[in-house]
C-alpha cells in the first residue's frame, strides 16, 4: 500500500531536499511508472510552466511512481488547505498562483479580502463570497470550492483549457494545474481512488472528491 496524503505533506520538506522521485520510490514502497510517460506528459504540454533551473528534477520526478508526484517545482502543484483557506488565505493562494496564471494569461489585478460576518475576496475586478454568515459550518469545504471555482472561472474566461483540480481534501488538500489531456494521463496513474484529480463541488458530504464506490 502507497503512503497517504497526509504523510506525503509531512515529508514534501525532505522531498525538496532530496528530490521526490527517490524520496518517494524509498518510502512509499510503489512501483516506478514507465519512463516512457515522461515523454508523453512533454508531448501534453505538462512542463510549460516549470522554470528551466528546475525542468531535470520535475522531470524526475514525474518519472517516478504512481500520481500524484507533489512537486511543486512543476509550476503545476500548490498546496490548498482548506483550513487555511477558510482563515483567511485565499489571498495568499491566489498570490502564489499568480505567476503562473499570468503565463496563462489570467491576470488577477490588486488583491483584496473583506472579513465581516462573510468572507469575501476581490480579484479581477470581481467580489466574490467564499462564504457567508450561515455558512460557518460548512466553511472550510466552501472555501476551497468557491476559490477552485473561482480560478476556473477565470481561466474559462482567459480561453484557456487549463482548469485547477483538487487532490484529497481538507488539511491534505493539493491544487494542480491540468487540460483534459494531462488530466486524463494522470487520473490513471492514481494509485486509489481518492488520489484522483477532480474538480470541488458544493454537495456535501465529499465535496466532489473521489472515494471508495464513487467510481
Amino acid at each position: 500500500m502507497c503512503a497517504d496524503l497526509s504523510l506525503a505533506r509531512r515529508l514534501r520538506g525532505l522531498g525538496r531536499l532530496a528530490g521526490w522521485a527517490g524520496v518517494v520510490a524509498l518510502l512509499w514502497g510503489c512501483p516506478a511508472a514507465p519512463l516512457g510517460d515522461v515523454a508523453k506528459l512533454e508531448e501534453l504540454g505538462y512542463f510549460a510552466y516549470t522554470p528551466p533551473e528546475k525542468l531535470a528534477a520535475a522531470r524526475e520526478a514525474a518519472a517516478g511512481p504512481g500520481f500524484p508526484f507533489y512537486d511543486e517545482g512543476s509550476g503545476r502543484f500548490f498546496w490548498a488547505d482548506a483550513e487555511t483557506l477558510a482563515e483567511g488565505g485565499v489571498g495568499s493562494f491566489l498570490g502564489e498562483l499568480a505567476p503562473t496564471l499570468e503565463r496563462i494569461g489570467v491576470r488577477l489585478g490588486e488583491l483584496s479580502e473583506s472579513w465581516d460576518e462573510a468572507y469575501s475576496v476581490r480579484v479581477a475586478g470581481r467580489e466574490v463570497l467564499i462564504y457567508g454568515p450561515e455558512e460557518q459550518e460548512e466553511a472550510r469545504a466552501l472555501a476551497a470550492v468557491r476559490t477552485f471555482a473561482l480560478v476556473n472561472d477565470l481561466l474559462a474566461a482567459a480561453g484557456s483549457a487549463e482548469r485547477l483540480y483538487a487532490v484529497g481534501g481538507d488539511n491534505d488538500m493539493v491544487a494542480v494545474l491540468l487540460t483534459p489531456d494531462l488530466l486524463e494521463l494522470l487520473s490513471a496513474r492514481a494509485e486509489v481512488e481518492s488520489w484522483r484529480p477532480y474538480l470541488p463541488t458544493e454537495d456535501p458530504p465529499w465535496y466532489g472528491m473521489p472515494h471508495a464506490g464513487s467510481g
